[in-house]
């Protein structure tokens, strides 16, 4: 049904496409200690606790990488061609 499996930085990843194409994934963070979204009928254990962070895919990362750096980000992880930066207490960017 358009659903892959995928795991990238340790995580578990559940990747599926938007209605106009648009890439998404549920991503299992256990160390996510947000309340969990309360409504809808899902186990809390089970339930939406926020976003997680936004994946760019780009041919060339390195003006976007230059930008979040500028914005406070630092890199603080790299799985293969994908780089995570995030700000302190804060999501983070891949790409």
């Amino acid at each position: 049904a358009g659903l892959s499996r995928e795991g990238t930085f340790g995580e578990k990843r559940l990747a599926f496409a938007g209605p106009d194409g648009d890439g998404f994934a549920l991503v299992e963070d256990k160390a996510d200690g947000r309340a969990p979204w309360a409504k809808g009928g899902v186990p809390a254990d089970e339930a939406i606790r926020g976003f997680h962070s936004v994946q760019l895919r780009l041919r060339d990362g390195g003006a976007t990488e230059e930008l979040l750096k500028f914005m406070g980000y630092q890199e603080v992880d790299k799985s293969g061609n994908v780089r995570r930066l995030a700000v302190k207490n804060g999501n983070g960017a891949d790409i």
